[in-house]
């Protein structure tokens, strides 16, 4: 599943990656949008699927 979330402070973002433990290979990409000197974040990433019991 792809989620994407936004922030408009850099150390929102930051925190977010940290607390959900997000790597590199569950980010898909950060996107920063608006005005150069206020932008917000776009960080779209992957939930990993859960394993379906037998």
């Amino acid at each position: 599943m792809v989620k994407t979330v936004s922030f408009a402070y850099k150390d929102s973002l930051d925190k977010f990656i940290n607390e959900n433990e997000l790597t590199k290979d569950d980010i898909i990409q950060i996107m920063a949008v608006g005005d150069a000197q206020y932008p917000y974040f776009h960080l779209t990433y992957t939930i990993p699927q859960k394993p379906e019991k037998d």
